[in-house]
């Protein structure tokens, strides 16, 4: 099978009963079935059980319940992880349900209804699990036959699992033929009860051991169950084991019942089942082990770490060359690679030699390093871009060699003849001068009967191995006698084809002539290599528009990829042949364009349906006109303003294989020895139509510029340095860049669209795990993010997931990266927001209290957390709300917070206008500055009250230190602390004081001070003309007041109403006896009841006696309406 991971056990519960793994039952199938029948479970009232627990409480509504619970867990989370294929088996996601209910049982109350749904959704799961996992036995008759079966039946559906591929051309098979021996792969046999595999399979076929279609089917379901039980939910193998056994049970329904096979076909597939049957476990004792770890080389000599370094580390316009040569081939990939190669040689694998000690001398990594180009240049065709790399590092190698002194027999690698038969037919010397290491052997063509060797020398290329610096190249190649037979690359008979490798023979080798076709000059390029320089000029025109850039921007955004057709219907209705920059360089590299004028009609399409679509005027409009214009100007260049035409392949070669497996073209194939088939070169003309997709999607990112035409993804292209930053890798448990995307997408080709664009989202989310907010590499990372989702939600309009949540959260990314970079004057007003936790700290803010910050609002948005624009804008508008309540108008933070919620307002505004409409579009500009001009006032009031209470303190400082005194006397009447005393005024009205304190003034030549509170009468307070009052009525006030001794004119009485209905006090007349309910608070029409009198004591100071009969009190009118605001200001300034 294979040697990946074996699954973990420790995720099963004990005891646990095991779901069903019948044949034809896919385990995410059983975990729908049992998600849709708890989600549509109701209650007895209808309602919805699952919509109590769609949502777990979050933290900072309810924080017990994040106490109380440590595994926090619901019904929207559960419903994620079941869309991202999460859950690997069924038990996984009823652990999930099973912890949900826990939770739900554990922190809710008898009687809420939550804890009655908790019962229920118990209830539910425990029913539609059972269901599950222990179905009703079928009685189907279909099941009950066991009716014999033809053996060519049988037959016919192994051999179709064994050509099934998938859209790539990648077979599926390989891991399900023949297993490993049980001394190989020990750990395969301990998980696997009854192993099997295809070739025991066809053993049971051939000796008739199947009685049934029911047991051939239980071997087939056994054979990929087995597969998917040892390798992990996930994995290439369990993807594969799950497409075979659909595409098995589909096979075999559709043979049950078919007519009788042709007997040609019948007898190729019994000849198929014999050679499966013939073939044995080969361990891949030729797996080259390789070393990516750059570190620990302290064992290596300075010289050769030098020299290794200097050739690795060598660029070309700021692009290390290296990068093609890091990593070997994959050998599933590349087969031919290692038929044509010999002695396959890479950085990594040189890496792990030179840490090793298996170089000797410096001239073995010299030979080792040399063999990486030769290799790439014997294998790839010239003028490609690895062929080109490779001989610029050979040069620069010789050149560095050189330099060193180091004394290397080397030469330079030269290309073998074009033409094999005419090298083959050269006369072969007696003794070859320089004899090569190793010598490739010639590969007989088989025709019927294995022929003995031919005993004379085979064709090598001594260049690949040993060279020497010279200018001498006729030595170059080893020369085989005349006898020496055609070499014919075929398929070892010792094994089956692969699918590719039954398409690669009608794929020519290298890119020759027709050796019957017209002779051609000595040099002359062949047809296919100026098929290439056709499509290379078209491609420069291509990638010249691309970079056009206009203020920072760059014009071809817009016409990379069409319009959305969820988005802009009518754009399909208005234009009925749409084109865009991707598809024009699919046409370019699938050959499409014969004559370069028909390049150029449409890249003028393009710009016509832009200009038809779009109103004139318009930014599209535009720049649909200056890319037509520039489109015309480069294609003259490349062709000097003429026609170019692409030159047609040779009549006698097939078609090309264009690398697409999903396209079948007809073809018949007439095997002929002067046709070779052409190893598949690891360049971008070689790559599927999903490849090119990728690579465009990833150039569009690699080329977003932001301000000042600066490009945003120079910083992702390579990881940082271990030594430098060896931190990173502590907290970065997935390193990635996008050069290693870009390698990957050509030499490792991603399985789906969306695990590259999770991997290229990865990078910016490294990126902003590991760096701060206020970082200029952050800003570029959620930048690039936002690209990246715009193309992303142009990619997947047709998701499972709403397209109403999709586009909020597009607008949500937008405004974030909005607000994030947005500057004024070359500052970034985000940067203020560096320090906000600090500042929240300060001032004593908890954790629960603070708001959410720009990283944790852009954690949330990333995992889809919110569902509304209001509840975001809400967020984040609560953060620039605390920030100005804490901090002052006049700091640089406040300012920056009103001008970024203003940016964020405006840009909502413009994206919202035609897309969304949320009750978020109500907070204007306006409602901004009415809640800054707000926040202003209760900054100025609290200062001034801060400076009043610093005042008071001085005074109270003051006051304590002078001498306190319990009464005083003046003209035989003693005042005493808590009576109501009259206090002259420049005018004959007295005013009322309560006594709160007597001091002595040292300071004042030992002067008697009175402070206390004043008692306002209704002429010294604001009030309506309707307001009513008692006869005497006067107002208790919070105001301080100070007069000296010789200010006081006698005593009164201020009583609470209650009191004054029924009692009244001793030795005081009528006219000094005062009433009051309410008290002034010093505001204009701002009057408070008293529930209670607030001194009790003075009831037994003025010894209260009863009144003969209780009296009632009326309010009447005032008559005493002047200019009580005058008053109250001559009052105060007494």
């Amino acid at each position: 099978m294979s040697t990946k991971r074996r699954k973990t056990e420790d995720g099963a519960t004990p005891g646990r009963k095991r779901a069903r793994k019948e044949p034809g039952v896919d385990q995410s199938s059983l975990c729908q079935a049992l998600f849709n029948a708890i989600k549509a479970a109701r209650d007895e009232s209808g309602a919805l059980i699952s919509e109590t627990f769609m949502r777990a409480p979050s933290r900072r509504s309810d924080p017990e319940y994040h106490n109380a619970i440590q595994k926090p867990i619901d019904i929207g989370r559960i419903s994620q992880k079941l869309n991202s294929d999460d859950y690997g088996t069924f038990e996984e996601i009823c652990d999930d349900f099973e912890l949900l209910i826990k939770n739900s049982l554990s922190y809710y109350k008898a009687d809420s209804q939550e804890r009655k749904h908790a019962i229920a959704l118990q209830r539910v799961f425990h029913e539609e699990r059972d269901k599950i996992l222990f179905p009703e036995e079928e009685t189907n008759s279909k099941t009950a036959k066991n009716e014999p079966i033809e053996e060519w039946r049988l037959q016919a559906v192994v051999c179709a699992i064994l050509d099934l591929t998938d859209k790539q051309g990648r077979l599926l098979c390989p891991p399900f033929r023949v297993l490993a021996p049980r001394d190989k792969f020990p750990e395969y046999y301990e998980a696997v009860q009854n192993p099997i595999d295809l070739q025991k399979i066809g053993q049971k076929i051939r000796n008739g051991e199947y009685a049934s279609w029911k047991e051939f089917q239980d071997d087939l379901r056994l054979l990929f169950r087995n597969a998917k039980t040892f390798n992990e939910p996930g994995s290439v193998i369990y993807k594969d084991a799950v497409q075979l056994n659909q595409f098995a049970n589909a096979k075999c329904n559709e043979l049950k019942d078919s007519k009788k096979m042709p007997a040609k076909e019948a007898n190729k597939n019994k000849e198929t089942i014999e050679e499966l049957l013939s073939q044995s476990y080969e361990a891949d004792e030729d797996t080259i082990s390789e070393d990516s770890d750059d570190e620990n080389q302290e064992s290596v000599s300075e010289e050769m770490r030098n020299l290794y370094w200097k050739v690795r580390d060598h660029k070309k316009d700021g692009r290390e060359l290296s990068e093609s040569f890091m990593a070997l081939p994959e050998k599933v990939h590349y087969p031919d690679y290692y038929e044509e190669i010999t002695d396959p040689v890479s950085f990594y694998l040189v890496n792990k030699r030179m840490k090793t000690g298996t170089y000797e001398s410096i001239g073995e990594l010299v030979e080792d390093i040399h063999k990486i180009f030769c290799n790439a240049m014997t294998y790839n065709v010239p003028q490609s871009d690895i062929y080109e790399d490779a001989a610029e590092l050979e040069t620069f190698l010789i050149k560095t060699v050189k330099e060193m002194g180091i004394e290397v027999d080397i030469k330079p690698f030269t290309d073998p003849p074009e033409d094999e038969e005419e090298e083959e037919s050269l006369p072969a010397p007696p003794t070859p001068v320089n004899p090569p290491k190793k010598g490739r052997k010639s590969k007989v063509e088989m025709t019927g009967s294995p022929s003995p060797a031919p005993s004379s020398p085979s064709v090598t290329r001594q260049s690949a191995h040993r060279l020497s610096i010279t200018s001498d190249d006729n030595s170059n190649l080893d020369q085989s006698s005349p006898g020496s037979p055609k070499k014919k690359r075929g398929i070892p008979p010792s094994r089956l084809p692969t699918a590719i490798e039954s398409r690669k023979l009608l794929i020519p080798k290298r890119l020759k002539r027709d050796p019957n076709g017209p002779k051609m000059k000595p040099g002359r390029k062949s047809f296919n290599e100026l098929r290439e320089r056709y499509k290379q000029k078209l491609m420069e025109v291509v990638e010249g528009l691309q970079s056009i850039t206009e203020g920072g921007r760059r014009i071809c955004k817009e016409f990379l990829f069409p319009p959305s057709p969820k988005d802009f219907p009518e754009y399909y209705e208005a234009i009925k042949n749409p084109i865009d920059l991707t598809q024009i360089k699919h046409r370019i590299q699938n050959g499409d364009y014969k004559v370069s004028d028909e390049f150029m009609d449409d890249i003028r399409l393009m710009c016509r349906n832009a200009r038809h679509f779009n109103e004139p005027g318009s930014q599209i409009y535009k720049d649909a006109n200056t890319l037509e214009k520039q489109g015309l100007h480069l294609l003259g260049i490349v062709t000097n303003n003429t026609s170019l035409h692409c030159p047609p392949p040779s009549k006698k070669q097939p078609t090309y294989f264009n690398g697409d497996l999903d396209e079948e073209v007809p073809y018949v194939y007439k095997p002929s020895p002067k046709i070779k088939k052409e190893r598949p070169p690891p360049t971008p003309s070689r790559l599927n139509g999903l490849q090119h997709h990728m690579l465009s999607i990833l150039d569009a990112i690699s080329n977003c510029r932001g301000d000042n035409n600066r490009l945003l993804s120079d910083k992702f292209m390579r990881l940082p340095s271990r030594a430098e930053y060896p931190e990173y890798y502590d907290i970065i448990k997935k390193p990635m860049d996008l050069s290693r995307i870009r390698h990957r997408i050509v030499y490792k080709p991603y399985d789906s669209l969306r695990l590259f664009l999770n991997e290229l989202n990865l990078v910016f989310e490294n990126a902003c795990k590991f760096n701060e907010p206020d970082s200029e590499i952050y800003r570029d990372a959620i930048t690039l993010q936002k690209e990246l989702m715009e193309i992303k939600a142009e990619l997947f309009e047709e998701s499972t997931v709403p397209s109403v949540q999709v586009q909020v959260k597009r607008i949500l990314t937008n405004l974030l990266v909005y607000v994030n970079t947005y500057a004024e004057n070359e500052r970034v007003l985000a940067d203020s927001f560096a320090d906000v936790k600090d500042l929240f700290a300060k001032n004593g803010l908890e954790v629960a209290e603070m708001p959410f910050t720009f990283d944790q609002l852009k954690i949330n948005v990333d995992k889809g957390r919110y569902r509304r624009l209001d509840r975001f804008q809400d967020d984040l508008f609560a953060l620039f709300a605390k920030v100005r309540q804490l901090t002052s108008p006049t700091s640089q933070i406040f300012e920056d917070s009103i001008k970024l919620q203003l940016a964020f307002i405006n840009k909502r505004e413009e994206l919202c206008k035609t897309v969304l409409v949320s009750p978020a579009s109500t907070y204007n500009e306006s409602m901004l500055n009415d809640e800054v001009d707000e926040q202003r006032k209760e900054h100025r009031l609290k200062l001034k009250e801060e400076k009043k209470l610093e005042k008071e303190k001085d005074e109270n400082q003051d006051l304590e230190q002078q001498e306190g005194l319990e009464s005083v006397e003046k003209d035989g009447i003693e005042y005493s602390i808590g009576d109501y005393v009259y206090v002259s005024s420049e005018k004959e009205q007295r005013h009322i004081l309560r006594i709160q304190s007597i001091k002595r003034v040292p300071e004042e030549n030992n002067e008697l001070l009175i402070s206390g509170i004043w008692v306002y009468k209704p002429a010294q307070t604001f009030h309506l003309a309707t307001r009513k009052f008692y006869p005497n009525e006067v107002f208790l006030t919070e105001f301080p007041g100070s007069v000296t001794v010789d200010r006081l004119k006698g005593k009164c009485a201020v009583m609470f109403v209650d009191d004054y209905c029924t009692s009244e006090p001793k030795g005081f007349e009528s006219k000094d006896i005062y009433v009051c309910d309410h008290q002034y608070l010093g505001r204009r029409l701002h009057f408070r009841r008293l529930s209670t009198w607030p001194y009790p004591e003075d009831a037994e100071k003025l010894k209260f006696e009863a009144r003969p009969e209780e009296i009632t009190v009326e309010k009447t009118e005032t008559s005493e309406f002047v200019n009580s605001e005058v008053r109250l200001l001559r009052f105060r300034g007494f």
